[in-house]
């Protein structure tokens, strides 16, 4: 009887161990390198909009991996050097997890610009990390009888924690987001990709130019025309409206206000589109994000629907892991990940195929890329020309100097940055002008939100067609961004159904009202901006 109890002890200790390592070493492999990466990509999943099933799929294969090697170093090695293995797998990965869900403060942005931890910020994640390493192994000393319990129960918590949280990130992320984008994100296996079709085509008659830089305002506008006025030089005919306030804070919601007059960036209302597409010829060059490319692809051929290759998953992958190993490491080791510029911009880098989708160049946001992309050359057609062009503007990661040139260092001031964008774009109204369709043409400059003052008072200027005057007009007159939605109908020959930009008094009193900050602002901006 007693060598069967014996037996049967000897087997149940045995199940235990092994029900222990499976959950230890899972935990240890899905928290790095599936729950983090996933976690960040559902946060962020508007404005990456990548298919998440084939992501789901690869993370989940390196996550097995990681854990069939960390359970065979569990399984075949016996006493005390599997008692080391365990305390270093459930130290270590307390460590990530902590670093990444407690730790994760003060960080900065992620703008592309050098992460350098403060010496004193370094020296604690040094203690707080050798304190969390040598816990396991002061339990498996001092009290060796609840150590299994330890490295499996606290793991198996965390994992149930973690799975509710991918489960309720993902619904957050359906119901909040009702448009095609997310839907796509969760359905299918493809992503939208913007090439550079007819970029260099235009009408003979009339064309309608949309260029709007993010992040771009007018105080950034007004000191880069003071550092350099002749970055302006070609901005013949156009009104500055000075004395604008937008509606939001972010691009997704301002975009999606902007053309659709909706509130939540759902691209429900696409009477715009509909409009512009029926009177042009319509061609949007943008990040297939904002606006969503699949709400308004069928407005534009220059939108391509492509299925995701392996190279595409990899390139993702890999931004994802770099993204989520600075998360998780301590600050010393930080460096080592540093990111290129936000998730999006880094994700977009890891791309294999950024030069030609289906035989055509791909259009890159950047302002710079742009710039050597821009066709000097210009054709014609008869058929009316619509062009939204969408430039990073003044978006981090700020990197192009006021000699167009590339800064490394991503560390290139907003005013700077506004004078880059400048010159860009009076290149471009150069080129309109020396292929002759810059006197048909009326064209918007302008941005989705600003940058100083809670990024309330975004840029805007206008240029109608057949303008002979020289030089830029200013209007004192209180825009708000409720104007444009109309305004984008009279220009695209609809009938608007409030007032334009064009209605709006220099004199009139005005309360106008930021959404971002349920804020409402009256007077001029430039007499007292806060």
């Amino acid at each position: 009887m007693n060598e069967k109890d014996n037996l049967s002890q000897n087997k149940s200790a045995r199940s235990q161990r092994l029900a222990s390592n499976i959950i230890l070493c899972f935990f240890a492999a899905f928290n790095i390198l599936f729950f983090t990466p996933m976690d960040i990509f559902l946060a962020n999943a508007p404005d990456i909009a990548f298919p998440i099933r084939p992501l789901m799929l690869f993370m989940g294969l390196v996550t097995f991996g990681a854990f069939a090697v960390m359970f065979l170093a569990c399984h075949f090695t016996k006493g005390k050097a599997n008692n080391i293995i365990r305390s270093i797998i459930f130290g270590a990965s307390m460590a990530f997890y902590i670093q990444a869900n407690f730790l994760a403060i003060n960080m900065g942005v992620l703008n592309g610009s050098q992460y350098e931890p403060t010496l004193p910020k370094a020296a604690l994640s040094c203690v707080i990390w050798l304190v969390i390493l040598a816990a396991p192994f002061f339990i498996l000393i001092k009290f060796p009888k609840i150590f299994d319990n330890v490295t499996s129960y606290i793991p198996a918590a965390i994992i149930l924690i973690q799975a509710l949280t991918l489960i309720i990130s993902a619904y957050i992320n359906i119901y909040k987001y009702d448009n095609d984008t997310i839907v796509e994100i969760f359905e299918s296996d493809t992503r939208w990709v913007c090439t550079a079709t007819d970029l260099e085509t235009y009408s003979k008659n009339k064309n309608l130019i949309i260029i709007l830089a993010d992040e771009y305002d007018s105080f950034c506008f007004d000191n880069a025309v003071k550092e350099a006025p002749d970055s302006v030089s070609e901005f013949d005919g156009f009104t500055y409206y000075t004395n604008t306030v937008g509606k939001f804070d972010l691009t997704p919601p301002s975009i999606a206000y902007i053309t659709t007059a909706e509130l939540k960036p759902s691209y429900k209302n696409l009477t715009f589109y509909d409009i512009v597409s029926e009177n042009f010829n319509a061609k949007f060059y943008f990040d297939a994000v904002n606006p969503t490319a699949s709400a308004i692809s069928r407005y534009s051929n220059n939108l391509v629907s492509k299925k995701v290759s392996p190279e595409d998953i990899f390139g993702y992958a890999d931004g994802i892991y770099k993204i989520s190993f600075f998360r998780c490491m301590p600050e010393v080791a930080k460096p080592l990940f540093q990111s290129s510029g936000n998730i999006a911009n880094e994700l977009d880098s890891k791309l294999m195929d950024k030069v030609k989708i289906n035989g055509e160049t791909q259009y890159r946001c950047d302002t710079l890329d742009f710039y050597n992309l821009m066709p000097r050359e210009l054709k014609t057609i008869d058929e009316n020309v619509f062009k939204y062009i969408y430039l990073f503007g003044l978006h981090d990661p700020r990197n192009i100097t006021a000699d167009l040139e590339r800064d490394t260092q991503n560390n290139i001031s907003a005013d700077e940055e506004a004078v880059a964008v400048n010159k860009v774009v009076n290149e471009y109204l150069k080129i309109l002008k020396k292929n002759g369709v810059y006197d048909n043409s009326e064209i918007i400059f302008m941005a989705d939100h600003g940058h100083y003052y809670a990024k309330k008072y975004p840029l805007l200027m206008y240029k109608p067609a057949n303008q002979t005057e020289k030089g830029i007009k200013v209007s004192n007159a209180p825009i708000s961004y409720d104007d444009l939605y109309p305004t984008l109908i009279k220009l695209a020959g609809g009938e608007p159904e409030a007032r334009t930009i064009f209605d709006i008094g220099e004199n009139e009193e005005r309360v106008r009202h930021f959404e971002s900050t349920n804020e409402d602002i009256t007077g001029n901006i430039k007499q007292n901006p806060q």
